[in-house]
């Protein structure tokens, strides 16, 4: 009976045992590279091929949050002004137009505001 006993390719004369083969390809059809290697030659090769940066939440992600108090600060100028529009609130409040307009719409969908009209010529007011 034949064993096959799998070293580290990547070791000196004295091999490890591998733990793993690697298959290696630079994302095009022909040669694929099929490496095992031991523990520590796993670790260092999938640290040069995976992504060194960790992905966090962006802060301009989901609610805006690098805007604090956004909500608030638009409900008390649509109380204000019974009926708004996001251009005239967003240079009211000091923040960017996109970020006020993505905060009304939010508030529209929670039900906060009633929105009424299209486009550039929607206005929003307290439900």
């Amino acid at each position: 009976m034949k064993q096959t006993i799998l070293v580290c390719d990547r070791c000196p004369a004295p091999k490890p045992f591998a733990v793993t083969t690697l298959v290696l390809s630079n994302g095009r059809r022909g040669q694929n590279l099929a490496v095992d290697v031991c523990k520590k030659h796993e670790a260092e090769i999938k640290r040069c091929f995976l992504e060194t940066r960790k992905r966090g939440v962006s802060p301009l992600r989901g609610r805006h949050s690098k805007y604090t108090n956004l909500d608030e600060k638009i409900m008390a100028f649509v109380e204000r002004m019974k009926e708004a529009a996001p251009t005239p609130c967003s240079k009211a409040i000091k923040v960017p137009r996109h970020a006020v307009q993505k905060a009304f719409l939010d508030l529209a969908a929670a039900g906060k505001l009633v929105r009424s009209g299209k486009g550039r010529q929607a206005t929003y007011r307290k439900a």
